[in-house]
């Protein structure tokens, strides 16, 4: 599976929505995962796809 990740932290006072993460060809609707590092934020993707947690991703 391959994945956008985008380091781009809201000012909105909390690090949790810091990362996102999409799949490859993002079209607006589309999951996004969200998280406080690179990592929570793929995590966070693939939960929500319920995709295994151990599932190989490329980053792009």
């Amino acid at each position: 599976m391959k994945v956008q990740v985008r380091h781009d932290p809201p000012d909105i006072g909390t690090n949790a929505y810091d990362w996102r993460a999409v799949q490859e060809f993002y079209q607006p609707g589309d999951r996004i995962g969200w998280g406080k590092t690179r990592e929570a934020a793929i995590k966070d993707l693939l939960e929500q796809l319920d995709i295994d947690p151990d599932t190989n991703v490329e980053v792009l």
